[in-house]
């Protein structure tokens, strides 16, 4: 049998150390008192108040998952649309919307024209497992396969 390597040994510690934290912090009271331990301001994107909303320094209207168009891969490496059945309520935005928002606030990125297709072409350029999946593909119905994670996948 051979030897782990020092990335999957580093991977497996990693984890360990995260299922700790993740154990501590649902042992507190709450989220709040989660995210005031660490000592650091948060910033979340959230539809509904809960504590941790209560408790961050920035707080992003999120859109529910049916108020939001985009596209989802499922465990098994599957793409899928996920259209839009509602409108967002108030001043809700789907979280793409939001992060694109962040972004060019934060001088990460320009103010440009975004949406679920534009973001998933550049995606498909990016991320290799994606390539040759495009927006018009997934719109026609089809559950396409990443490239490499699904056996017999596009």
């Amino acid at each position: 049998m051979s030897q782990p390597s020092p990335s999957i040994d580093r991977l497996v510690s990693d984890l360990g150390a995260l299922r700790q934290e993740v154990k501590d912090a649902m042992t507190r009271k709450s989220e709040a008192a989660a995210a005031a331990a660490t000592g650091r301001e948060i910033a979340v994107a959230a539809r509904l108040r809960t504590p941790l909303v209560d408790a961050a320094a920035l707080v992003l209207p999120a859109a529910s998952w049916a108020e939001t168009e985009g596209s989802y891969t499922s465990s098994t490496g599957r793409v899928q649309v996920a259209r839009r059945a509602l409108a967002p309520a108030a001043r809700a935005r789907p979280v793409w919307e939001l992060l694109h928002l962040l972004a060019v606030e934060l001088g990460v990125d320009q103010a440009r024209a975004v949406s679920p297709r534009i973001l998933f072409a550049e995606m498909a350029v990016a991320v290799p497992a994606f390539s040759g999946i495009t927006w018009g593909r997934l719109l026609c119905g089809a559950a396409l396969a990443v490239h490499g994670e699904v056996p017999g996948g596009d």
